[in-house]
C-alpha cells in the first residue's frame, strides 16, 4: 500500500488503527471476520490538523494520483465520517469543501462510487478540552483522508445468530459477538478442531461451527443437554411445539451438529495432548 508518511504511536493517540497489508485483497478477507472493526480504509493522508491533511492531500504525488484523476469512467464520492461527535449535513458540507483539491474527472455518485473516498476525523481529544461550538478549521484534530476499502460484513452474521433468535437460550448462553471474538482469537477456520469442556449451550460451537470447524464439548449439567433449564421466550404458548434443546440451535442455522458427552473435569485422571 502507498504510505504518505510515518508517524509515531506517541504522537497519534486515537481510535483509528495504521495497519499494512501486503496486497489489498487481504485487507478485504481480514474484514469479512472482523467483529469490532467498523471499516477499512487505503489511507492517502493523515495529520493531527485538518489543514495539514488537505496540503497533504493537494501535495500528493502525481504518480499516485493520475492514474485516478485521470480515468473519466471512475465514479467517486467524498464522504465526512466522525469519532467522538455527529455533524449535520452543512457541517459536513464544510469540511467537504475544503478538499477541492480531489480533481477526479469522473462522474460522482453518493452511493455504491467506484472510489468511495472519506474523511476520517476524531473528535475524542477535541471534546477532552472542552471545546464543544463547531470550528470549520479545529486544532489537534487526527484526521484521515482515504479510499474505502470494506466496510464490517460481520453485521449481518451477529444478527443471524443473535441469542434473541435461538431456538434454545439457557440462563449462561455467552453473547454472540464475544463468541465471534474468541473464534477469531482461537485462528479458527475450516477442518480446526475445537473442543468446549464446559459447553453450556455451546454458542462458543455455533460461531465455531459457523466457521466450518469440526466441533465437540462436555459439561456436567446433563439437563441442559435434555433441553432443560430453558430460558428464552415462553413455552407455553399456544400451539407451540418447537423442541427446544442444544442440537435445535445448529439445525436452525444449518450447522453441523456437535458432538456433546456428559462429563466432570474435576475427576479427569487423564491428561491429554493434542498436536
Amino acid at each position: 500500500l502507498y504510505d504518505i508518511t510515518l508517524y509515531s504511536e506517541e504522537k497519534m493517540h486515537t481510535v483509528y488503527l495504521h495497519i499494512r497489508f501486503p496486497i489489498i485483497s487481504m485487507s478485504r478477507e481480514v474484514c469479512r471476520r472482523c467483529v469490532l472493526v467498523k471499516g477499512l480504509y487505503l489511507t492517502w493522508a493523515f495529520d493531527d490538523s485538518l489543514q495539514k491533511l488537505v496540503d497533504k492531500v493537494r501535495n500528493l504525488p502525481s504518480s499516485f494520483t493520475l492514474p485516478l484523476y485521470e480515468d473519466t469512467s471512475l465514479s467517486w464520492s467524498i464522504d465526512i465520517d466522525t469519532h467522538s461527535n455527529s455533524l449535520s449535513m452543512d457541517e459536513k458540507q464544510i469540511y467537504r469543501e475544503k478538499f477541492k483539491c480531489v480533481k477526479f474527472k469522473g462522474p460522482v455518485r453518493l452511493k455504491g462510487a467506484d472510489a468511495e473516498m472519506y474523511v476520517l476525523i476524531d473528535f475524542s481529544t477535541f471534546y477532552q478540552r472542552g471545546d464543544v461550538e463547531f470550528k470549520d478549521n479545529p486544532d489537534g484534530l487526527f484526521c484521515f483522508f482515504g479510499q474505502l476499502l470494506a466496510i464490517n460484513k460481520m453485521k449481518d452474521d451477529l444478527r443471524k445468530y443473535s441469542l434473541k433468535s435461538r431456538v434454545y437460550l439457557g440462563p449462561t448462553s455467552l453473547d454472540t459477538s464475544l463468541c465471534f471474538l474468541m473464534a477469531n482469537m482461537g485462528h479458527i477456520k475450516q477442518g480446526s478442531l475445537v473442543m468446549d469442556p464446559f459447553v453450556g449451550t455451546a454458542s462458543i460451537l455455533v460461531a465455531a461451527a459457523h466457521r466450518k470447524a469440526i466441533c465437540f464439548g462436555a459439561d456436567i449439567d446433563v439437563r441442559v443437554r435434555r433441553g432443560n433449564m430453558y430460558a428464552g421466550q415462553s413455552r407455553d404458548a399456544e400451539g407451540d411445539e418447537t423442541k427446544r434443546d442444544v442440537w435445535e440451535n445448529f439445525k436452525s442455522y444449518n450447522l453441523p451438529t456437535p458432538e456433546l458427552i456428559r462429563l466432570d473435569n474435576h475427576f479427569m485422571e487423564t491428561h491429554f495432548y493434542i498436536n
